[in-house]
């Protein structure tokens, strides 16, 4: 399994994503879900290029 892989099969079946649409006042916690924002860009090309249009909506 690679990389891009694994990210997908961790955004499908581990990842609790409702948690990063919570709203919250907590600053330190919106910079620690900013790191999320470039493997979700990653997913989202990888759905794309498999032609997943609804799961590329929801990353």
């Amino acid at each position: 399994m690679n990389n891009i892989e694994l990210l997908i099969n961790n955004w499908e079946y581990k990842f609790k994503a409702s948690e990063l649409n919570k709203p919250t006042e907590n600053l330190t916690l919106n910079k620690i879900n900013l790191n999320y924002s470039l493997p979700l860009i990653i997913a989202y090309k990888y759905y794309d290029s498999k032609g997943e249009i609804k799961k590329k909506k929801r990353s």
